[in-house]
């Protein structure tokens, strides 16, 4: 049975690419989520999906947050990586663009990033290089895969509906019950309050 749950249906999605993919995936979307610590990005690509896994699927979070996780990565991911890597007009465009970003960065120190994020952001970017074409019809396949999702369970209309039932009921949190002795600091708050 298929589950509607728009965090196990981003994560069914997810899990269906490529170690590769969630990995460079992973990277992009963390590193340019505002405030996520940087730090954590250390330690190597084999840890970058369960630190997405992680972030996205805080089971302190309410139904309302983990909707407002899945917009802004929706928004990163549409924005950052299916416009740029998805699309069949910019992928060469978008592979000259890391060949440049990664000699600019061996070039200097850069007055950003720190030594590791350096390192990581040039070694995507020279991977992108020379991988080049060969990972176009991968990246355009989860492209694709990635947009009917969005149409369905992460539309902002299926969020939407899916945020509001649950809200009412303070012993659910995303698709799980939790313990009604728990604090629940929205419910406490707002309802209660």
């Amino acid at each position: 049975m298929e589950t509607r749950d728009p965090v196990a249906a981003f994560l069914r999605w997810y899990d269906g690419l490529s170690a590769e993919l969630q990995s460079e995936l992973a990277f992009v979307t963390l590193y340019l989520m505002p405030d996520y610590p940087l730090e954590n990005l250390g330690g190597g690509p084999s840890r970058l999906p369960a630190l997405l896994r992680g972030w996205l699927d805080s089971p302190a979070d309410d139904a309302a947050r983990t909707a407002g996780r899945l917009v802004c990565l929706r928004g990163l991911v549409d924005f950052f990586v299916v416009r740029s890597f998805g699309a069949k007009e910019t992928w060469e465009k978008d592979v000259r663009i890391h060949k440049k970003i990664a000699e600019e960065l061996e070039g200097a120190a850069s007055p950003v990033l720190d030594t590791e994020e350096r390192d990581r952001l040039i070694a995507f970017s020279r991977r992108l290089e020379a991988q080049g074409m060969s990972l176009k019809p991968e990246w355009e396949a989860a492209a694709a895969t990635w947009s009917k999702l969005c149409q369905e369970l992460l539309s902002d209309k299926y969020l939407e509906t899916w945020t509001f039932d649950t809200l009412p009921d303070p012993h659910f949190r995303h698709g799980r019950r939790i313990d009604p002795q728990e604090p629940d600091s929205y419910y406490d708050g707002v309802v209660k309050g």
